[in-house]
């Protein structure tokens, strides 16, 4: 929180359940009015389908407001798989598609990889 105005810099949300533990936490994050929102999960490789949930859930929302940032990592064992997307307009959202960063490997993924060769 910004202690000159009171404002909520960055909201995170997490869920390591299944995918509708997922959207219902994302829902949370949807209401918070932040710059900034990341949402944490794991799904075991079911990176897409989570993706285009949050996709159709966020279309759906009618309050956005325009420059707000969504980060979305899914934390898997061989690193995270992580998507954004900038909100570009106020209100309700013609389309939600969010853009795919590269993947961020565990530091140790390499140095296992190098070892065993």
């Amino acid at each position: 929180m910004r202690e000159s105005d009171w404002s909520i810099v960055l909201a995170v949300e997490s869920e390591w359940k299944g995918p509708g533990e997922v959207e219902s936490d994302f829902l949370k994050l949807l209401s918070i009015k932040a710059p900034r929102k990341m949402m944490l999960f794991g799904t075991k490789d079911q990176t897409a389908a989570i993706v285009k949930s949050l996709e159709s859930l966020m279309s759906k929302y009618p309050y956005h407001i325009a420059g707000e940032e969504y980060l979305l990592i899914d934390v898997m064992n061989r690193g995270a798989a992580r998507h954004s997307f900038t909100v570009p307009n106020d209100g309700l959202l013609k389309s939600v598609k969010f853009s795919e960063t590269s993947t961020l490997n565990w530091p140790w993924t390499a140095a296992t990889t190098a070892a065993s060769s």
